[in-house]
């Protein structure tokens, strides 16, 4: 293999390994018979990992946006704890704008 690409085996294995090592390939050396045995990833596995990942994604995805529609559906704000946020409340709460409670405001 060394022949091949042109160069000495020593420098050649010390290459491959630094490949291995940073992720780029998959594979093993055998250092005694100078041998390199490359591992397949399993495509199988594979695509059920990233299904998997997609439907916790999803699942998430969709439990956030049940509970923001029930926020909305139940007037339920939440927002930041500022002071032109706070004056714009109290102005409407001076000019009648009274909601009966159903606006109810968290503050983080």
């Amino acid at each position: 293999m060394a022949e091949a690409f042109n160069t000495v085996p020593e420098d050649l294995e010390k290459e491959l390994s630094q490949l291995i090592m940073s992720g780029e390939i998959q594979a093993r050396i055998d250092s005694h018979n100078k041998i390199l045995y490359a591992s397949h990833t399993d495509l199988r596995s594979v695509t059920f990992e990233n299904s998997l990942k997609i439907g916790e994604t999803y699942q998430r995805d969709t439990k956030a946006f049940i509970l923001r529609c029930s926020l909305l559906q139940n007037y339920f704000v939440v927002g930041a704890n500022d002071k032109s946020n706070k004056n714009n409340n109290d102005n409407n709460n001076d000019n009648g704008n009274n909601n009966n409670g159903n606006n109810n405001m968290i503050s983080d």
